[in-house]
């Protein structure tokens, strides 16, 4: 990205503001459950486009189970993964049951469901709906029909990808059952402990229903692991007993306990006897097989299948992959609709990838300095119509030289989305400066009377800023890092 300017404007910088906050139907708001709070009871007061998230806890009982989101497109996650956050059936109904022609865009994502019981479909129900279910643990659930965790029918294909169904139970179907046309999409789960008291362990396939299986591993269901009067399409997966497709194998996965269950794969690097043969056997590198979550792509060498949790790399290994530990649920990258007395949000530094030619893309680590830092200032922290605002940002040189052709960096932040002088771009641009000895300016905008904008009082909006050297290696802010301004607007 070479250098790319123009004369700064105060009705740009005001126009980002306008567009972030007066169209709020394209804003998304999250929304926490407590544990002394209910899931549906979220679910109930979001709108399209907004996330649920529940806090680290077992949920159970009324408005916990049986969850519908009613044809909502909107996320429902864990905060912190599905062995922190269990819906708990107390084997009364099921998880979630979809019947409102639901799509990829109503998400679950990150939940343990457990002791699900119902007629059909233990865990998941999903009729004339195809909803997106994401990183999730399906265990000991059961249908006294069919599938003990996931039950499709009448052109349900739900996205299912990267769970892990174990110990399930039902008549026909263990874990899944795929019914009059569905075709569920299934990829890198694992199957295993799951029975059907009739046929089909893992999966039972009926009525032109045509399942599609990838990068998976059924191993240990009994009484087979995938049977049915109709076909499943399988491709590169550890099927017991063997399945035609392309890449699929029939060997023992060498499943192995670690820290946070019983299905990793053994490796020989990581300390286990032999390697696994669903190492690096899937389809696709493991960079390339990801999954959308609420702030972006998570994909597979993100996460591992080994028990000292180095992340997969290369090509993907098949089955459930883990998140190793430390790996954190950023803040959403939606913009929050702020409430009406709205709280500033934390102050948290972003980093940013800086691209200096079209193959150098350094990151930007800060680099605190006494002899040259960068202090961004704005005359007051909250602004009301007719008062005077500016931004500046100060540069203290006491390097005794002039630091010539110093790329500077300032972004306007609303809550988590970027926008950067003095393009106002959402791409990553900025400004070429020679800065002198001894105290010094940039403007970034001018003087100008605050004006009354027709939305309620908003705060926790940050101006952030910072230099780096002309190769991109070291980076300049305020005395702890990158330098920031909180401020906010409101009426009269």
């Amino acid at each position: 990205m070479g250098i790319t300017w123009r004369n700064i404007s105060v009705a740009g910088f005001i126009g980002i503001i306008l567009i972030s906050f007066s169209a709020s139907v394209s804003l998304a708001r999250e929304v926490f459950v407590e544990n002394d709070e209910t899931i549906q009871g979220a679910i109930d007061m979001v709108e399209d486009g907004d996330i649920v998230t529940v806090r680290d806890g077992v949920y159970t009982g009324w408005n916990n189970t049986d969850l519908d989101f009613s044809g909502k497109r909107i996320t429902v996650r864990s905060e912190n993964g599905p062995f922190r956050c269990i819906i708990d059936c107390n084997n009364s109904g099921c998880g979630f049951h979809f019947d409102s022609g639901e799509k990829g865009d109503s998400i679950v994502q990150g939940f343990t469901i457990r002791y699900g019981n119902a007629f059909r479909g233990g865990a998941i129900y999903c009729k004339t709906s195809s909803p997106t279910i994401q990183n999730c643990v399906f265990s000991q659930n059961n249908s006294s029909n069919m599938g003990g965790a996931v039950y499709c029918l009448f052109d349900a294909s739900p996205n299912i990808f990267n769970c892990l169904f174990e110990d399930n139970t039902a008549e026909y179907g263990g874990a899944i059952h795929c019914d009059l046309y569905a075709g569920p999409e299934i990829a890198n789960c694992t199957f295993s402990g799951n029975r059907a008291r009739a046929e089909g362990g893992a999966l039972f396939v009926s009525n032109f229903a045509n399942p599609s299986i990838s990068n998976g591993i059924l191993w240990g269901n009994l009484p087979e692991e995938i049977n049915g009067p109709s076909p499943a399409t399988v491709t590169y997966s550890d099927v017991q007993g063997g399945y035609p497709g392309s890449g699929n194998l029939d060997a023992d996965p060498l499943l192995t306990a670690g820290s946070m269950g019983g299905y990793y794969l053994s490796q020989v690097s990581a300390g286990q006897p032999d390697d696994s043969p669903c190492l690096d056997a899937g389809s696709d590198p493991a960079g390339t097989i990801c999954m959308k979550w609420s702030w972006g792509d998570v994909c597979l060498d993100d996460l591992t299948t080994r028990t000292d949790h180095q992340t997969d790399g290369s090509a993907a290994d098949m089955g459930f992959h883990y998140a190793p530990p430390g790996f954190a649920t950023p803040t959403p990258t939606p913009f929050v609709i702020p409430s009406p007395t709205p709280t500033a949000t934390p102050s948290i530094m972003p980093t940013f990838t800086i691209t200096a030619t079209p193959t150098t893309t350094p990151t930007i680590t800060p680099t605190p300095t006494p002899e040259f830092r960068t202090v961004i200032t704005m005359p007051d922290d909250f602004f009301t119509p007719g008062e005077t605002c500016w931004v500046k940002l100060d540069f203290h040189n006491h390097l005794s030289t002039v630091l010539w052709n110093m790329p500077v960096f300032v972004a306007l932040d609303i809550y988590g989305q970027f926008w950067f002088w003095p393009e106002w771009s959402p791409e990553i641009v900025y400004r070429e400066e020679s800065i002198p000895e001894g105290a010094s300016g940039l403007s970034i905008i001018e003087s100008f009377s605050w004006p009354d904008i027709k939305l309620q009082s908003m705060n926790g909006l940050k101006f952030w800023g910072c230099v780096t050297d002309p190769d991109f290696i070291t980076v300049w802010g305020g005395e702890d890092g990158l330098s920031f301004w909180e401020f906010g607007f409101g009426p009269l």
